[in-house]
């Protein structure tokens, strides 16, 4: 049985951008012809239910979490992430709890 968005867990509603991001990737990168082969297991995967092609993402998704040790950080990355670190120790200020801050942004949608 199929599952339309709002039956959807809330971790699938929230990698829903994720989906548009890979979705739209494949899109564009298979609409010059480009590997007939792959172009065919894209339009098979188009034909899956939502719920169904979320899971893979998921599935994908996980995988490159898994395995992100082997991305390196590029030296403008590694910079930023320290120039951030920094202003978080210097400005004192903590933050929020990340379910109080997520509670926030959905009453503001």
């Amino acid at each position: 049985m199929a599952m339309n968005l709002n039956q959807l867990t809330e971790k699938n509603r929230n990698r829903t951008a994720s989906v548009k991001v890979i979705y739209f990737y494949f899109l564009r990168k298979y609409a010059d012809n480009e590997l007939t082969e792959d172009k065919k297991m894209i339009n098979s995967l188009r034909t899956l239910p939502i719920a169904e092609r979320i899971r893979l993402v998921e599935d994908l998704w996980d995988s490159i979490a898994h395995d992100q040790a082997s991305l390196a950080l590029t030296d403008e990355q590694r910079a930023e992430l320290d120039r951030r670190l920094d202003a978080y120790e210097s400005d004192g200020i903590r933050g929020r709890i990340a379910g109080e801050a997520i509670a926030d942004i959905r009453r503001r949608l």
